[in-house]
């Protein structure tokens, strides 16, 4: 689908649902909404979002990074959009609200370094109340499977590098004759940042060398929020293994003797009270 721009709305109201966003067909490339999927009903959405300041020239060009959200259907793969353009935090943390309520309340994970993505989480917790922000998952969150207390996604040294080592495992194909992993990648300036990171093996670091990765790094927090907290494998169909013998068609269980009393008898062998029988195929098996 050609790139589209979202029309021009209210931004300084407060956006609460239900609500209705309108799009119109943009200026080709050079419109900061690429959409390729809206949103399917019943399907999960993971949006990552790296805030930048967006700062000007004394002549009016634009500098640096785009403030840049990317947009993933946790259920299919498929890349759903791709905003990115350099905007105040105000406006960013709106248009993201926005974005994140059209697509099912996707689960939203801000960048959180260099304070712009702080302020951006601020704004939709307490301004927006956005209901479906990533919590931090830590070594502590996975023992207990808690979503962690921290909002947003804090780059660090070991964090980027888990971003990015999950965000390879993602889009690297793996089966054979595979031209694309799990996630499908639609937007060629994300395949052109993604070229743009190498692995320095002498320090065993991945990192973008040059260039801008503000659309990569909005791609890759919304990989990690998909990996860990991903989506049920069927919609509507519950996970738990231990539900019902009829509807899993289990096998019955059989026993030639009862467990307790079997038990009991190798216990007696392997201490020396008993000696094993010879036609006993387990003996002495553990």
């Amino acid at each position: 689908m050609d790139a589209i721009a979202r029309a021009a709305s209210y931004r300084n109201a407060p956006l609460s649902e239900p609500f209705e966003i309108q799009f119109r067909r943009g200026r080709g490339e050079q419109s900061p909404l690429w959409l390729w999927e809206h949103p399917r009903e019943g399907d999960k959405y993971y949006l990552g979002a790296d805030a930048a300041r967006g700062n000007l020239d004394p002549d009016g060009t634009a500098k640096g990074d785009f403030s840049a959200a990317v947009c993933w259907n946790g259920n299919t793969g498929n890349q759903a959009f791709t905003f990115a353009a350099r905007l105040g935090v105000e406006e960013f943390a709106w248009t993201i609200n926005a974005l994140a309520r059209h697509y099912n309340r996707a689960l939203v994970n801000v960048e959180q370094t260099g304070g712009d993505g702080s302020q951006v989480n601020k704004l939709l917790r307490d301004k927006y109340r956005y209901p479906n922000l990533y919590g931090w998952k830590g070594k502590d969150d996975k023992r207990y499977k808690r979503i962690g207390v921290a909002l947003g996604w804090e780059t660090t040294y070991r964090s980027r590098q888990k971003m990015l080592i999950v965000f390879r495992e993602f889009v690297r194909p793996i089966d054979p004759g595979a031209t694309h992993g799990f996630l499908k990648v639609r937007d060629k300036r994300l395949v052109q940042q993604m070229g743009l990171c190498m692995r320095d093996d002498l320090t065993v670091r991945w990192e973008i060398r040059r260039g801008h990765d503000d659309i990569f790094v909005a791609a890759a927090i919304a990989a990690v929020a998909l990996d860990q907290y991903p989506p049920p494998k069927i919609a509507g169909q519950s996970r738990r293994l231990l539900e019902s013998e009829e509807e899993e068609g289990r096998m019955p269980l059989e026993y030639d003797s009862e467990p307790l009393a079997r038990m009991r008898e190798k216990w007696s062998v392997h201490t020396g009270v008993k000696k094993p029988k010879v036609e006993d195929r387990l003996a002495g098996v553990w």
